[in-house]
């Protein structure tokens, strides 16, 4: 059961955002959680749109119905909701254009890995300490450190 609930998950971290503030960070991340009910809540069992004002980002934490869980459309519809919602300017297919931003991009990347329990509990259950990415893009966790997610 534990890995059937894990691919059902989606889990991002869109961070360090230049010249951004906590006002901004918690408006965004309120458009994003709201743009994701009106679109997606009928393929969503729960979730949570969190801003991360430690990282100057959103992170974004959701459980997809089983049925759904091998839905593209999904994943797709998540990111086109981001970059709505935070001024990322996507190109379109085939351009030889790069995604864009005034002010500067943030860095994207797969949220914290929280155990299939925290899924499973719908949240309930208090998340452990996110992964820390390294440079390396090899995942590390702190025992130390306090949980990044602040809610929005």
């Amino acid at each position: 059961m534990d890995d059937e609930i894990l691919t059902r998950t989606f889990c991002i971290e869109v961070s360090h955002f230049p010249d951004v503030d906590e006002a901004w960070l918690n408006e965004r991340a309120t458009a994003i959680g709201l743009a994701i009910n009106d679109r997606l809540i009928h393929k969503l069992e729960w979730g949570r749109v969190y801003a991360l004002t430690d990282r100057n980002g959103i992170g974004l934490v959701y459980l997809m119905w089983p049925e759904y869980k091998h839905d593209e459309t999904v994943a797709a519809t998540f990111m086109e909701i981001i970059c709505e919602k935070t001024d990322i300017v996507m190109p379109k297919p085939g351009s030889r254009k790069k995604p864009h931003r005034k002010g500067g991009m943030p860095q994207f990347g797969l949220g914290p890995r929280y155990p299939a329990e925290f899924f499973a509990s719908h949240g309930k259950i208090d998340p452990v300490s996110p992964v820390i990415h390294s440079g390396s893009g090899e995942g590390k966790r702190a025992r130390t450190q306090k949980p990044g997610w602040q809610g929005a």
